[in-house]
């Protein structure tokens, strides 16, 4: 999603919200910004935003080029100017100058002994020297798209700007339920089932006080969610929005009502993330009945010998869970709930806590009854490492899906704080690093 102060957005009379949508007719827009990035490579990250800037200047929406060049800029590879550490490199020069070099020649005298020192040029010491700098970076590679390709970017990041100032969602006409309402239980939002006799009317998916509170920048918990929502045949949505405004100081509600009939506008073939189950599990198809009522099971598992339904919980879904528990307990069916960062719900037998996401090998031990105590899994208070707190196959997902979805870093922090982890630490473990442009997070090796 963009920052909110890139977001556009068309009010109606009657209290609905459409966000600006690009459009074949507008994608002179895309063009300019594809032509400047692509002629970026070499130069710094400075340098391309000072041509952005100047297309800005001369375009009727500044924000749409913006808007189009972050995009672009999130998914091109940047690199430091030089292979040594800015910081070894400044640390060497101010050892090597105590004072102040005002005459040329004192500077020129330095830098030769550094650029001996490292074994490199004398351009290359200072070209390097504040390499660290965010806009010293030099670009490597572009970010490859075509006009049509970028505009339909555009609109979704646009569209998912602005529902992340919604806290529901109502999801209808879809034929998927039972997977919608797999996939946001494991992203940690509310699920509310609507019925119309026995068939599912909608689900409103909703987010818990704590993600509401936490709203990180540039980041929607309902992303990868809306996603898969986008990605089906036919589908509609609704959400209450709060959006600012600033004639009248005040925060405005208004509604945002869309169906399939936008997907002409949005990327084609959006593939939601798999999801990841162990071999010994599967996603579960079907729901089961317990107490009069529908219930929707995340996975379902034999390794007892019978069926065990596996349900994810988590502190937007768990005082309704707790009423779910007593009815499938009182039905007979094996099952068990696990726990996601949540609190709220009775110790009971079936329960089992985990911070963050599933550590697969500690749930099929409680299945199947060889754990010999059940405790919270979570890490120490100062580790530092994630094994002390993911399993190594969750570690390994974790690593191939960022590995797949590089160097789009929007998508990155979705994805890693979708599963109630922190983006930082997740990606220093495995090998990457977080930069910030401005207010956006950027992932790089």
């Amino acid at each position: 999603m963009f920052p909110t102060e890139l977001m556009l957005i068309r009010r109606r009379k009657n209290g609905l919200v459409l966000p600006v949508f690009l459009t074949r007719e507008n994608t002179q827009y895309c063009t300019d910004v594809i032509s400047i990035f692509q002629s970026g490579i070499g130069k710094t990250s400075g340098e391309i935003d000072k041509e952005i800037k100047e297309l800005e200047s001369r375009s009727e929406n500044h924000k749409i080029v913006r808007a189009l060049a972050l995009l672009i800029m999130r998914k091109s590879s940047f690199v430091p100017p030089s292979m040594i550490p800015a910081p070894e490199i400044r640390d060497y020069l101010f050892r090597k100058s105590m004072f102040p070099a005002y005459r040329p020649e004192e500077r020129e005298a330095i830098l030769r002994d550094a650029a001996e020192h490292f074994g490199v040029t004398p351009a290359e010491i200072v070209a390097g020297m504040y390499g660290d700098k965010e806009t010293d970076q030099v670009m490597e590679s572009c970010y490859r798209v075509d006009e049509d390709s970028l505009a339909k970017e555009f609109n979704l990041e646009m569209l998912e700007t602005l529902i992340s100032k919604s806290t529901t969602i109502s999801v209808r006409n879809i034929a998927d339920w039972h997977d919608l309402s797999t996939r946001a239980r494991i992203a940690g939002l509310g699920v509310e089932i609507i019925y119309e006799g026995l068939a599912v009317r909608e689900i409103r998916i909703g987010l818990p006080v704590a993600m509401r509170k936490n709203r990180s920048t540039g980041y929607s918990p309902f992303s990868e969610t809306l996603k898969f929502v986008l990605s089906r045949p036919t589908w509609s949505i609704e959400a209450q929005v709060s959006v600012e405004n600033k004639s009248w100081g005040r925060m405005d509600p208004l509604l945002l009502q869309l169906n399939e009939s936008a997907s002409f506008y949005l990327p084609e073939n959006l593939r939601p993330l798999d999801i990841q189950v162990p071999q010994w599990a599967s996603i579960s198809r079907k729901p089961v009945n317990a107490g009069g009522k529908q219930f929707f099971p995340c996975f379902e598992t034999g390794i007892t010998g019978k069926l065990v339904y596996i349900f994810i919980s988590g502190e937007a879904t768990a005082k309704h869970d707790t009423g779910m528990y007593g009815d499938l307990e009182k039905s007979g069916i094996g099952f068990v709930m696990v726990s996601l960062n949540s609190t709220g719900h009775p110790h009971a037998d079936r329960w089992i806590d985990f911070k963050g996401s599933i550590n697969w090998d500690a749930l099929r031990e409680f299945i199947a009854g060889t754990r010999k105590e059940r405790k919270q899994v979570t890490a120490p208070g100062r580790s530092t490492k994630l094994e002390n707190e993911i399993d190594p196959g969750t570690i390994e997902e974790l690593r191939e899906n960022i590995d797949k979805l590089y160097p789009d870093s929007g998508r990155i922090i979705d994805y890693i704080e979708s599963r109630g982890l922190v983006a930082n630490r997740v990606l220093n473990a495995l090998g990457y690093r977080v930069k910030w442009k401005g207010l956006d997070m950027i992932v790089v090796r």
